[in-house]
């Protein structure tokens, strides 16, 4: 992205380079949007750690270097974008947020499907994959015609593909189609999402004793932020999801209280070599040369822990907020699934709801995308070592009789 569609004609040209120091990032953000207020700069610490990962670790290409450095300029511009709307218009803060439930589980256990397929009834709600690449208007869009940001996000969505046609296979890939608002985080520098895109260990080994409430109350301010500018989400209600959620259970507990977790749940050896193909094909937008085994070094021990701390936050919270669903009976019996769900909540699906549900399922179907494969020796793995390692959650999550009874 060369400029930002709308920007006012100025004299000042955009510095395209890979020079990733914070203070050149926050100062290049300014100059573009023409802005100069971010809030409040809590993110500084974390944008830091990420950079010096970036710099250090992540073995970026020339071009990566490029890529990721106007990928947080973007962020940053959204965020100037924001606060200068909020200052215009402070009724921003006042929107009234209902967030019916967060979904939570490792990734690749279906929640994706599961989200997009209650989110197409019509009373909920959930952030939109274009709405996730740029949250904040351009500046010339009339209010609720959001048409050069999504025309942007079809760009940066057919780039991807372009650069890595697999990514097809690997995520349901649709603009107009709910999505996980961890990139939402990410514009804040916070989640699982910088380690999803390079190699940042140090970024991770920061955040592991990082107090993401901050970023979690940002959050709520941009799921405002966006309810503001679509009129047509009066009255509806949230379906967030996003497998970083994991990580920070008790700010998604904190800063959506009256939310229901619903945690979903599939066989750790489909899921582990899945997440280490997704993340192997998303490197390769921005690293020289990705490793698969350094990948599969990483990944299962990272996402072993994430749910192991959420389970023990879990376990020492009031039941009634959690609930479980297992990816194969969502692939057997989808509406049944969400009525289960629904029931939690205390609604009942309507006949409306329900058409909204099949419809979107006869047009999603899996078979609708090329087949997605992947081999565990690829990245260093074998059933047998995953079966060890996830042998509680087996245990406690996969076992026919927690499935038959104890998930409600």
């Amino acid at each position: 992205m060369m400029t930002e569609p709308g920007l006012p004609e100025r004299r000042y040209q955009p510095v395209i380079s890979g020079d990733l120091g914070v203070e050149a990032m926050l100062g290049e953000a300014r100059l573009r949007a023409g802005l100069e207020h971010y809030g409040s700069e809590w993110f500084r610490k974390p944008l830091g750690v990420l950079a010096a990962a970036l710099e250090n670790q992540a073995g970026l290409s020339p071009q990566g270097r490029i890529g990721y450095r106007e990928h947080i300029i973007r962020s940053l511009i959204n965020r100037l974008r924001m606060m200068e709307q909020i200052r215009l218009h402070p009724e921003i803060l006042s929107e009234t947020l209902e967030v019916a439930c967060v979904i939570i589980g490792l990734p690749r256990t279906g929640s994706t499907m599961f989200q997009r397929m209650l989110t197409a009834m019509p009373e909920m709600t959930g952030v939109l994959w274009w709405e996730l690449q740029n949250f904040a208007p351009f500046p010339a869009e009339v209010h609720g015609e959001p048409l050069e940001r999504r025309a942007e996000a079809q760009q940066i969505m057919q780039d991807w593909l372009a650069a890595t046609p697999e990514l097809a296979s690997i995520h349901p890939m649709s603009v107009d189609q709910a999505d996980e608002e961890s990139v939402l985080l990410d514009h804040v520098f916070s989640g699982t999402a910088p380690e999803m895109f390079a190699w940042v260990p140090s970024f991770f080994e920061f955040q592991a004793n990082w107090d993401q409430r901050e970023a979690y109350a940002d959050l709520a301010l941009m799921l405002r932020f966006l309810q503001w500018q679509a009129p047509g989400r009066a009255g509806r209600k949230w379906i967030l999801k996003a497998p970083t959620h994991l990580t920070a259970p008790e700010a998604v507990l904190e800063t959506f209280p009256d939310a229901l977790i619903v945690t979903t749940h599939r066989d750790p050896k489909d899921v582990i070599p899945s997440v280490c193909s997704m993340t192997y094909t998303l490197y390769k937008l921005f690293a020289a040369e990705p490793d698969p085994l350094a990948i599969g070094s990483f990944f299962p021990d990272r996402w072993a822990k994430a749910f192991a701390h959420f389970d023990r936050i879990r376990s020492a919270s009031t039941g009634e907020r959690f609930m479980d669903v297992n990816y194969l009976e969502v692939l057997k019996d989808p509406i049944g699934q969400a009525k289960r769900v629904y029931k939690r909540l205390g609604l009942e699906i309507t006949p409306e709801a329900e058409a909204a549900v099949t419809d979107w399922l006869a047009e999603n179907g899996r078979s609708e995308r090329p087949s997605h494969n992947y081999d565990l020796a690829t990245f260093g793995l074998s059933a047998d070592g995953l079966d060890v390692q996830f042998a509680a959650y087996r245990q406690k999550y996969l076992n026919r009789d927690f499935l038959e009874t104890g998930c409600d």
